[in-house]
Formats: structure tokens, C-alpha cells, sequence
């Protein structure tokens, strides 16, 4: 343990050394005592002996007590502290939800960012951002570890995906384009939403669509995985209808699979969406690396034992303090 204000300790030192030689010279300087003949008879008597002896040692476990309650007081005053080292951690990881919002994949959308409302609340360090796409790309919010704002931002769209609120301006921006579900558009403008490119940190975009694509896109979903790929970024793609649409649907999809999985990210395809949050927790547990800095030193106050000692001081010296006022 060590005292950040240390030098209170001799100021209270020479401040009690004061006090004591003052007392003691007014008690020097009092008059001088009365004799009285024959106290002899008094003070041998047993009573008396023992009334003193209490009264002494009642008045030693009193100043006892004061000089006690002082020096913890003084050692309070001075700030007693602790020191550790911390090996600090802090996760690297930048997710970006990147959701086609054309109308057969709201309900989908939907439990995908319940399920990301729910892990934001655990995270420590990671960031997530968000991009909806459809005829064209709109960035709903930016990288950040600001999790209260992730929250309502993902709370905001869960309502506009199941069609609990009429809020049809958070799809403003989608429909600017020509045809609907434009998947390579959207996942190069997620690709591109990424900052802080030269720093050592894990990209991953979770990309949620049926592959329902109508129109000509800017670039392909080949092309996009292109860009990904290198940026370093992983795409984990998350299909809910790969099957029910005859052979195009199944090349479509495989098309998909083969652009994720060239980012080493991979596809799913599912029909069921309770099993998006496993395959989050998978992405979370296989992206979840973290930076190690510097040992780091830190001190922190550690008043609580000689407090404690001061209030039992205090405690102690009241019942003493009634007694010698006897």
C-alpha cells in the first residue's frame, strides 16, 4: 500500500506534538494543590484503590482511543492506494449488418436484428454498423461501440421489418434506383462502409438476402466478394429461400455461395429463422479475437480499513468519554 498525499502524516505528527505540549504546560501552570491532612485514611481504603485503578485505566484506553482515531484519520487524510497491473483487452472486431429490405425479407430482417439487439447488450469493444439495400444502398448508422445507440437504432428497425410501426422512412433512400434486391450494390457499399482500413482489426459482414435480383447492377455479388476479399472482410451470407423458386433459384444460390465462401465467410441456407442466433453466436465465437496493449498500471484509493478503524474508534471512545465524566 502506498500514500499519494504522504506528507499529511508528519503534519499531523507535529500537530498532535503541539497539542500534548500545550496540555502539559497548562496543567504545569495550574495552581497548586491544597493540602489535605490525614488522605492517607482515604486513599487506602479498597474501594478507592480500585475506583482509581478503573479510573486510570479508563483514561489510558481513552487517549489510547484518541491517538488511535487521529493516526487513521491522519492515514486517510493521506490517501492510502493500491497498486495492480492490468493487461488491458479490447476486442477488434467490426460487424456490419448488411440486409436486403425488399418485401420478402422483412420478417427475416427482423429476427436477425433481434437477435443482434440481444448480443449488443454483452459486447465490449466491438463495433456495429448497419446498410440496407434494395434498388440502392442507404447506410442506417456507422461503426460504433456506442451500444445504447446500436440498440434503438436495431430496435427502430425490428419494428419497421415486422410492420409494427408505420415508420416507412427508415426504407427512404432504398428505392432510388431501378429494380429491387441489387445484392452486389449493397454488399460493395458495406464493403466500402468500413473505416479505419490500416489498423489490425477483424471485418466481418453478415449479408442477409433471398437472391430475388430484378434490374442490372452496378456490380456483380461476384465482384462485391471481390472487394471484400481484399479488404481482408469475411461475408457470412444468410439466405432463408434457396429452394421453392425451380432451377434459377438454385443457381442464384449457389452463385452466393461460392461469392461468401471466396471471402472465407459462409453461407447458410435456411428456412427457419430461430437459427439465427446460432448462427450469430457462431460468427461472434469465430470472429471474437482481441488486441493485448501494454501492461498498464493503475492505483486506485483504498480507504476502507483505516475508515473502519476510525468509526470503531469512535464507537469505543463514546462509552469511555460517559464514564470518566462520571
Amino acid at each position: 500500500m502506498a500514500l499519494i498525499q504522504w506528507w499529511m502524516l508528519p503534519v499531523v505528527a507535529v500537530v498532535l506534538g503541539v497539542v500534548v505540549w500545550l496540555l502539559l504546560r497548562h496543567r504545569r501552570r495550574r495552581g497548586a494543590a491544597v493540602p489535605v491532612a490525614h488522605t492517607e485514611r482515604l486513599t487506602a481504603l479498597p474501594g478507592y484503590a480500585a475506583a482509581l485503578r478503573r479510573y486510570r485505566v479508563t483514561l489510558a484506553a481513552a487517549i489510547a482511543l484518541v491517538l488511535g482515531l487521529v493516526v487513521a484519520l491522519g492515514v486517510a487524510a493521506a490517501r492510502p492506494t493500491s497498486t495492480s497491473a492490468l493487461d488491458p483487452q479490447k476486442k477488434n472486431r467490426d460487424i456490419i449488418l448488411c440486409m436486403d429490405v425488399s418485401g420478402s425479407m422483412l420478417s427475416f430482417n427482423a429476427e436477425v436484428v433481434d437477435v443482434f439487439e440481444r448480443l449488443a447488450r454483452g459486447f465490449n469493444g466491438e463495433r456495429i454498423g448497419m446498410v440496407i439495400f434494395n434498388s440502392s444502398a442507404v447506410q442506417v448508422f456507422p461503426l460504433t461501440d456506442d451500444y445504447e445507440f446500436v440498440a434503438e437504432q436495431l430496435a427502430t428497425a425490428g419494428k419497421a421489418f415486422d410492420f409494427s410501426s408505420s415508420d416507412i422512412e427508415f426504407f427512404a433512400g432504398t428505392f432510388t434506383g431501378t429494380g429491387s434486391s441489387l445484392i452486389g450494390d449493397g454488399l460493395a457499399t458495406c464493403v466500402n462502409s468500413f473505416d479505419q482500413k490500416g489498423q489490425p482489426r477483424t471485418r466481418s459482414i453478415v449479408l442477409s438476402t433471398d437472391n430475388r435480383l430484378a434490374g442490372r447492377p452496378l456490380y456483380t455479388t461476384a465482384e462485391a466478394a471481390d472487394l471484400a476479399t481484399k479488404d481482408g472482410i469475411r461475408v457470412y451470407g444468410l439466405n432463408p429461400a434457396q429452394f421453392g423458386l425451380g432451377s434459377g433459384r438454385d443457381r442464384a444460390s449457389a452463385q452466393m455461395q461460392q461469392a461468401v465462401e471466396s471471402t472465407d465467410g459462409d453461407y447458410y441456407a435456411i428456412d427457419d429463422a430461430d437459427a439465427v442466433e446460432q448462427i450469430i453466436a457462431r460468427v461472434q465465437s469465430r470472429e471474437a479475437t482481441a488486441l493485448t496493449s501494454a501492461p498498464q498500471a493503475t492505483a486506485g484509493d483504498r480507504p476502507n480499513g483505516v475508515l473502519v478503524a476510525a468509526l470503531l474508534g469512535v464507537v469505543l471512545l463514546l462509552p469511555l468519554a460517559w464514564r470518566l465524566r462520571r
